[in-house]
């Protein structure tokens, strides 16, 4: 087996080009390789990019290789921890460095899957993955939606298109029995990752309620309350998820009632002179990088500055970020800072369980989240 000595021993799976002494073998982009602290102890056996600032993704702290057998044995193992939690229908299967697959997301939606890869080790090696899903599963389809920054850092090109199966048109799924459109759009299809706080939210939620669900995307959160007698406000500036969010709305059976605004959030918190119970902000990452945090900051500073405004008098906020830059205090501190009213912290969101996230790998925990009311 081809060799990688690095200088220390890395604190997670991923090993950055810098510490890298040396290579035996000779390893190319996408090779199993073993990997050596420079005393000669082994760490653990990872994909090789020489290309990527990532020089190393490490999948093993075994002597082993990425093979069929070891893709077939761990994607049953991440199936089968998700099962034990509870989930049934729709969740994500692999995710990532924390299952062992460094550079692979693998979502099921009902009876069908997609998944993305950003690393090169599992892109030479997709077919695998492919014939692991259909052994294991027979799904009605497997689709590939490749796309994003990480894929671009790694040198690979975009990929989006079905490699098995068909989708079937109106394909239907299931969030807490709640009922979506499946589409291909924003990730990899539907934000699995609020599952559970649908659920914790709606807990919160009383009849009479009016409610601005914005940045609604498709209405995760608005049609889950929809179960309840309120009326919701449904905030987004893209129209194609409007449209589908329409379509949700059709194939539910709802007590409560709803409007729709396509705006830009920011505008929409202006000018609206109405007065919400209930608000939730779930915006998309306001930055990607460290470099561009403080623009993000400014970004959630403003937000909330404009929702809290529109907040009846014990009101409920809850506020997110999907940012991994953008962390719980930066949440707290922004509300501190532009509010003069006091809020009581009813709960700590984060991503479902399904995305476990592990000490070791920090970037593993993205969303976070608080449930706020108004005092």
């Amino acid at each position: 087996m081809k060799k990688v000595y690095i200088k220390t021993f890395p604190e997670y799976s991923i090993v950055y080009d810098d510490l890298v002494l040396s290579r035996e073998g000779g390893p190319g982009p996408g090779d199993v390789v073993f990997v050596y602290h420079k005393s000669g102890k082994f760490i653990g056996s990872a994909f090789y990019n020489p290309h990527s600032r990532i020089n190393l993704r490490i999948f093993s702290f075994k002597e082993e290789d990425f093979d069929y057998e070891y893709i077939k044995r761990t994607m049953k193992r991440a199936y089968d921890y998700r099962k034990s939690l509870g989930f049934e229908n729709s969740f994500r299967l692999v995710y990532s460095e924390v299952d062992f697959m460094p550079g692979l997301i693998i979502d099921k939606y009902q009876d069908g899957f997609v998944f993305q890869v950003f690393s090169i080790g599992i892109e030479v090696r997709k077919e695998l993955i492919i014939k692991a899903l259909i052994e294991l599963f027979d799904p009605l389809f497997i689709h590939e939606k490749s796309t994003g920054h990480l894929r671009k850092l790694e040198g690979l090109p975009y990929i989006n298109r079905t490699v098995y199966g068909e989708i079937p048109e109106n394909y239907i799924v299931k969030i807490n029995d709640v009922n979506f459109k499946f589409f291909v759009g924003q990730k990899t299809s539907l934000f699995l990752d609020q599952s559970e706080n649908y659920l914790k939210l709606l807990n919160y939620v009383k009849d009479g309620f009016e409610i601005l669900d914005a940045f609604c995307y498709v209405g995760g959160f608005g049609i889950h309350f929809l179960r309840k007698n309120v009326n919701v406000t449904f905030l987004d500036i893209s129209k194609d998820a409007l449209n589908i969010l329409q379509e949700n709305l059709k194939i539910n059976n709802i007590l409560g009632s709803y409007e729709i605004a396509c705006s830009d959030v920011f505008d929409y918190l202006k000018s609206c002179n109405k007065k919400f119970d209930f608000i939730v902000l779930d915006p998309p990452a306001f930055t990607k990088s460290k470099e561009k945090l403080e623009n993000a900051l400014r970004a959630y500073d403003r937000m909330h500055k404009l929702a809290i405004n529109l907040l009846k008098d014990n009101g409920y906020l809850a506020t997110f970020s999907c940012s991994f830059y953008v962390k719980e205090e930066h949440l707290l501190e922004s509300i501190k800072k532009v509010s003069k009213e006091n809020f009581i912290i009813l709960e700590t969101l984060y991503q479902s369980k399904d995305h476990p996230w592990t000490l070791k790998f920090s970037e593993s925990l993205y969303l976070k989240g608080f449930l706020l009311r108004k005092i």
